[in-house]
């Protein structure tokens, strides 16, 4: 990992770290007048040689992103929560794809979305049909009584 910071500045983070409490790279920042960016790089080559570790994740109040909370020791890290907009997300694509397995494994020759069916409602056809979703299957040849009658 290439540094960017100078050991000073990595010296100075240790030191700060030394005291127990849990910050973020922006509450380290914000103590030793560095930018956040050089903050980071700091923390992270602490982190990469085991002299700190991520105690827990908080909310960020701006982008509400999960920020890293450091400690001073060596023990694991904590697991990263997933976003609730992924859980959301994750769970809504397992439903499609339940519901796509159960469609296709009923043998029908029609099928619907279920956006459609809840707009338009359940399809009427008496009879298997060339229909797929809102498109229709069209062969491509012609007979060949046509084509004799073209040339």
């Amino acid at each position: 990992m290439a540094r960017q910071v100078s050991d000073s500045t990595i010296e100075r983070m240790r030191e700060l770290m030394l005291d127990g409490k849990q910050r973020t790279c922006h509450q380290a920042s914000a103590e030793l007048g560095l930018s956040d960016t050089s903050a980071n790089h700091a923390m992270r080559y602490l982190h990469k040689r085991d002299r700190v570790f991520i105690a827990r994740y908080e909310r960020c109040p701006k982008d509400c992103n999960w920020v890293r909370v450091f400690q001073i020791g060596c023990q694991t890290d904590a697991k990263k929560p997933v976003n609730t907009g992924t859980r959301r997300q994750r769970a809504y694509l397992r439903r499609e794809r339940e519901y796509l397995h159960e469609s296709r494994a009923s043998g029908s020759k029609v099928f619907r979305h279920p956006w459609d069916v809840w707009l338009f409602g359940e399809c009427q056809a008496s009879q298997a049909t060339n229909w797929v979703g809102r498109v229709i299957r069209q062969s491509m040849s012609a007979p060949d009584d046509e084509l004799e009658a073209i040339v």
